[in-house]
């Protein structure tokens, strides 16, 4: 019975080298995980910094776009009211220029009436 009592405490002491062995493996593979995470770690603080800058980029062009559209809306507005402004004083140029071609006609036509009934007068004279 001591030699099968011994057998069994054998296998127990082979069984515990063994669970012993894959234990270091499993330590060994456990390192390499822990430094690629660190590793990994050291990346994901390298991207997350430049996110930040990033970020902050964008920040300021997002802010300077709404300073460049707010100018442009002033410029716009400032442009249409000039606009409006050379409208009517072209329409009003337009209508002065109608009024005096129209008083223009009015004087020819009448000129060329007098000057017609100076002529029949003329011939009358001669006749």
């Amino acid at each position: 019975m001591d030699s099968e009592v011994v057998e069994v405490l054998k296998e127990i002491r082979d069984g515990v080298r063994g669970t012993n062995a894959r234990l270091d493996q499993t330590n060994a593979r456990l390192d390499q995980t822990n430094a690629g995470l660190e590793s990994l770690e050291g990346r994901v603080d390298h991207t997350n910094a430049r996110l930040d800058v990033t970020i902050m980029r964008l920040e300021s062009l997002e802010k300077r776009v709404d300073v460049g559209f707010e100018n442009t809306n002033t410029r716009i507005s400032l442009l249409e009211g000039r606009l409006q402004f050379v409208e009517q004083s072209v329409t009003k140029g337009f209508q002065r220029v109608t009024e005096s071609i129209s008083a223009l006609r009015t004087e020819v036509t009448a000129a060329l009436k007098n000057h017609e009934h100076r002529i029949r007068t003329l011939e009358k004279q001669q006749g």
